[in-house]
Formats: structure tokens, C-alpha cells, sequence
């Protein structure tokens, strides 16, 4: 499980290895991605939008983030006319 101390670590470990490594951007961006501080948290995060992070920054480094960036803008999109036409209430 997951708590609000592991993410809080996750966090700092994030910023410290930016400012460690020329103020960068993204983990890909880094010559040692993916390090042993990535792989430990993400190997035990289970939280919804995390489980596809690593995926998620490849496909960023591969294509680029202005394009990684436009497909999110399109599900969102898609996301939006899913709940104005088809959210009947329900909840999953």
C-alpha cells in the first residue's frame, strides 16, 4: 500500500534529481532514466494514473512531448462528449 509519505518522498526524490541533473524537464531526459529511485516507487505505486507512467514518458521521448501533449488534449476531447452524450448517471 501506498501512503501519503511515500508520495511526499517521491516528490522530493523528483525535484532533487532535477536540480542534481541541469534543472531537467522530464526523467527521460536524464542519461540514467530509468535510475533505481524511479523503478523503486514505481515497482509499488498503484494509484490509477501512475500505472502507465514509465509508458507514458517513452512515448513522450519517442514522438516528442508536443505531440504526447496533443494526443492527451484529444482524450480529452473524447472524454468530454462521452460525458455530455453517454453518462446516463451510472456510476462504473
Amino acid at each position: 500500500m501506498v501512503t501519503v509519505q511515500d508520495v511526499v518522498v517521491e516528490q522530493e526524490i523528483k525535484v532533487r534529481c532535477s536540480l542534481e541533473h541541469d534543472n531537467l524537464t522530464y526523467c527521460y531526459e536524464c542519461s540514467s532514466y530509468p535510475c533505481d529511485k524511479y523503478m523503486k516507487f514505481a515497482k509499488y505505486d498503484s494509484f490509477i494514473t501512475h500505472q502507465h507512467y514509465h509508458q507514458d514518458l517513452m512515448k513522450a521521448k519517442d514522438g516528442g512531448i508536443d505531440t504526447y501533449n496533443q494526443e492527451q488534449l484529444e482524450k480529452i476531447d473524447i472524454l468530454k462528449i462521452f460525458l455530455e452524450k453517454y453518462n446516463d448517471g451510472r456510476k462504473k
